[in-house]
C-alpha cells in the first residue's frame, strides 16, 4: 500500500515550531519549499521534489518531521543561549 503525504501537512501538524528543512538522513536536508510530496511505500519513502526528481531515506514520513522539529528547537536553544552570552558582554 502506498501513503501519500502532502508536505504541507507536515506545516500543520508543527504548528508551534515553523521549519523550512526536512532532515532526511545524518547530513542530508531538502528545503521543504523544494518538496512537493512524501510517499511512503513498504520500508522507504520517497521525497517528490517539485522540479520532479526524487530522494529516498528510511524515515517514515512523521519520523522526518518530528526529526526536523528537534532540529530546528535545539538550534534557536543554541542561538539563545548564544545571544544570552553576548548580551553579557
Amino acid at each position: 500500500m502506498v501513503k501519500l503525504y502532502v508536505a504541507f501537512v507536515l506545516y500543520i501538524t508543527f504548528q508551534e515550531v515553523f521549519f523550512v528543512f526536512l532532515v532526511l538522513e545524518q547530513n542530508t536536508f531538502v528545503h521543504i519549499d523544494r518538496v512537493l510530496a512524501l510517499v511512503r511505500e513498504g520500508n522507504e519513502t520517497a521525497i517528490i521534489l517539485r522540479d520532479g526528481s526524487v530522494m529516498a531515506t528510511g524515515f517514515q514520513p512523521m519520523t522526518v518531521a518530528r526529526r526536523s522539529e528537534e532540529f530546528i528547537k535545539r538550534g534557536m536553544k543554541l542561538a539563545s543561549k548564544v545571544k544570552e552570552e553576548g548580551d553579557k558582554k
